[in-house]
C-alpha cells in the first residue's frame, strides 16, 4: 500500500506541476506579445522623432531666403554707411 500511496503522490505532484507549467508557459505568451507591441511602438516614436529631427535640423526654402534677406540687410547697411561717411 505504501508504494500505490507514493505514486499517488508522485502523480498528484505531476499534475500540480503541469498546471503550474501551464500558467508560465501562458504568462510567457502574454510577456512576449506584450514586448512586441512595445517594441512596434518603440520603433513608431523611433521613426517620429527621427523625422522631426530631419524637418528642425534641415535648412528649407524659408531658412534659404531668411538668409537671402539678412545677407542683403548687411549689404545694404553697408552701402548706406558708406554712403553716409
Amino acid at each position: 500500500m505504501h508504494v500505490r500511496e507514493h505514486i499517488a503522490h508522485l502523480q498528484n505532484d505531476n499534475a500540480s506541476l503541469m498546471r503550474r507549467l501551464n500558467l508560465v508557459h501562458q504568462e510567457l505568451e502574454r510577456i512576449t506579445s506584450e514586448k512586441t507591441d512595445l517594441q512596434a511602438q518603440l520603433t513608431g516614436w523611433i521613426k517620429k522623432s527621427t523625422e522631426i529631427y530631419d524637418v528642425l535640423n534641415n535648412e528649407d526654402n524659408v531658412d534659404r531666403v531668411n538668409k537671402y534677406m539678412k545677407d542683403d540687410l548687411m549689404y545694404e547697411r553697408e552701402r548706406n554707411h558708406k554712403l553716409k561717411a
